[in-house]
């Protein structure tokens, strides 16, 4: 039986409505034993055994669903793009979305992920991920999502950030990191992941979005001197 989800996670998965994520998570935590949920405190073989689980029910239920993607095609497209991304995704632009590829470093389950799929479309609506399916790789099975591409004046500094997040009920706690009292973590919103758009709003991109006690012991904090990946400007169009 998978455990009971946090109201603000409920609150995230049904305000979205996406019955797709929503099944994924489903099936992820359907492997899960009575109240077990992937924790920080676990040994990091419990953590990979864990994902392994998932992956498998995860596959299975991806094939009957026709949600396993071309992964030679989404190859070629980053390759041909100049395989742009970071330490979690590998991303490439297409008819005005970027489609990004998951390794699921900065999280100890794919409920997790799917969890901060949901909690990212409710706090960050301007700038929505839409879960595709998986892709096949040597190294595992690994999730693909999209989102709008964004026009963007600039990347948004810190105390813009600060302030947006402020409204949102963020409290500041380190570099480009915020925690919510309600037990949610955002983290890197730095200017390559956080714009002015050309309506002059905030929009978010690409945080890393955790509950408290599933972020990995081992993920290091946001860069304290801003930006990391100067290569993801050039998905992002300017004027």
């Amino acid at each position: 039986m998978p455990q009971r989800l946090p109201s603000r996670l409920r609150e995230a998965y049904e305000a979205v409505g996406a019955a797709t994520l929503q099944a994924a998570a489903d099936v992820a935590r359907g492997v899960h034993g009575p109240g077990e949920a992937a924790a920080s405190r676990q040994s990091p073989r419990a953590v990979r055994d864990l994902k392994r689980s998932e992956a498998r029910a995860l596959r299975i239920w991806a094939r009957d669903k026709r949600l396993l993607l071309d992964a030679a095609g989404f190859e070629r497209e980053w390759r041909k793009q100049g395989r742009v991304g970071g330490q979690e995704n590998d991303v490439y632009l297409r008819d005005n979305r970027v489609f990004k590829r998951n390794n699921l470093c900065f999280h100890l389950s794919y409920a997790d992920f799917f969890d901060r799929l949901a909690l990212h479309n409710l706090l960050f609506p301007g700038a929505p991920l839409r879960f595709e399916g998986f892709v096949e790789r040597r190294v595992g099975l690994w999730p693909v999502m999209s989102q709008p591409a964004v026009r963007a004046r600039r990347g948004a500094n810190r105390s813009e950030v600060a302030a947006f997040m402020g409204r949102l009920g963020f409290q500041h706690i380190r570099h480009d990191d915020y925690r919510h009292p309600e037990g949610i973590l955002v983290e890197d919103l730095h200017d390559e992941n956080v714009f002015i758009d050309e309506g002059g709003e905030i929009a978010v991109i690409d945080p890393v979005i955790y509950l408290v006690g599933a972020r990995p012991v081992g993920k290091k904090s946001s860069s304290p001197t801003g930006s990391r990946h100067p290569s993801r400007r050039s998905l992002v169009p300017e004027f």
